[in-house]
């Protein structure tokens, strides 16, 4: 048996390898259903009385790109919603007591969902709430994971803006266009 002093042991911390997690979470959820599954249930969890969906085929472009657009009524994204959107692991309607029990009736708790939207070519989201207008436009995420890179967003909030609140994801070539 080796002994091992304690006093000569090094400290690490686990790492995450970012890209491959996010691309994990991609791959996992490749049914377009899933994507309208996870939309669906961020709209019921910020009290939409209204849920519209479209999927259609843009016919102008050569690969004929799916499009799936998603429209609620709900309370729309604050900029931390916003960015809860496009984060790994942030959920901000999770709650917890002091003892660590869920106390949120919300269906999303983990801040997976939105990333299934990442398997595809570009992702657009406008967003009115009572605190001003989101916007975000990620580009090629699923190209970008695919290289091992974790795709930047551009967005921008305006508290300027006010009007009734609302959320419209574009999910833009979901699956490369898989049309099963």
């Amino acid at each position: 048996m080796v002994t091992v002093k304690r006093e000569h042991l090094k400290r690490a911390t686990p790492e995450v390898k970012e890209a491959k997690e996010f691309l994990e979470i991609t791959r996992d959820f490749r049914d377009p259903k899933e994507a309208v599954r996870e939309a669906i249930s961020n709209a019921l969890d910020w009290s939409a009385d209204n849920i519209w969906i479209e999927v259609f085929e843009d016919k102008t472009r050569p690969d004929q790109e799916i499009i799936i657009r998603i429209r609620d009524d709900g309370l729309g994204l604050t900029e931390a919603r916003l960015k809860a959107f496009f984060n790994l692991g942030d959920s901000p309607g999770y709650q917890e007591d002091e003892l660590g029990n869920k106390i949120s009736n919300k269906i999303g708790e983990k801040g997976h969902g939105t990333k299934t939207f990442f398997n595809s070519r570009e992702i657009e989201v406008e967003s009115q709430s009572d605190e001003g207008l989101a916007y975000a436009l990620m580009r090629t995420p699923l190209e970008l994971l695919m290289k091992g890179e974790v795709p930047p967003y551009d967005w921008d909030f305006d508290p300027s803006q006010r009007g009734n609140t609302y959320t419209l994801v574009t999910i833009r070539g979901y699956d490369n266009n898989h049309k099963r």
